[in-house]
């Protein structure tokens, strides 16, 4: 994740308040967390191959007007990558 999209992270999640208690402190639960960051990933990388592996599994789906959204399905096999970067960085 470029510098760009770093700062656009920190400034999605800083303004979202389920966002920003939900992915870092430690009492939340996994899937809550799981779903969370599933969301925040939706958001960031809607360009990129991430969306796209996402897809190929079920976990969302493009909807009328172009954009993404979550179709329900979990998977402990997709990664999202947003979790693995932040806690890199914090």
């Amino acid at each position: 994740m470029g510098d760009i999209a770093h700062w656009k992270a920190f400034d999605l999640i800083k303004s979202n308040p389920t966002y920003r208690q939900t992915i870092f402190p430690a009492g939340a639960s996994r899937l809550v967390k799981w779903l969370v960051a599933r969301d925040v990933c939706i958001e960031l990388f809607e360009d990129e191959m991430w969306i796209l592996d996402a897809e190929r599994r079920g976990i969302v789906k493009e909807n009328a007007e172009g954009g993404w959204e979550p179709t329900g399905v979990r998977t402990s096999s997709v990664q999202n990558p947003i979790i693995a970067h932040l806690s890199q960085r914090v």
